[in-house]
């Protein structure tokens, strides 16, 4: 997790995750993210964490990152997880530390 002291959040970390969030909600007009290519398929929360990983991690992610995005999607009633599961559990992705050293 991140540090609980003001010192870590000055700088870029902030604005970082303010441009996710902007990303996955649509506010970008000149930008536009394709969740159903993004997804390539990925039907289920496993295929779907590991498309998440292989896209903006290159494989690369902590054991933490990837069992707090895996929990975050699981916690979907009937399995099926809703656009705005999707795009939130990918905002998570962007907001991680693991995503922060790429």
């Amino acid at each position: 997790g991140y540090p609980d002291a003001i010192g870590y959040w000055v700088g870029a970390q902030l604005p970082r995750w303010n441009i996710g969030a902007s990303l996955m909600n649509g506010e970008y007009w000149t930008t536009t993210f394709d969740l159903t290519a993004f997804l390539a398929g990925a039907r289920n929360r496993d295929q779907i964490i590991n498309r998440i990983v292989t896209v903006m991690f290159a494989g690369c992610i902590s054991n933490a990152d990837r069992a707090n995005l895996t929990s975050y999607l699981g916690a979907t009633p009937g399995g099926i997880p809703s656009r705005q599961k999707l795009t939130e559990t990918i905002w998570l992705a962007i907001g991680s530390p693991s995503f922060q050293w790429m």
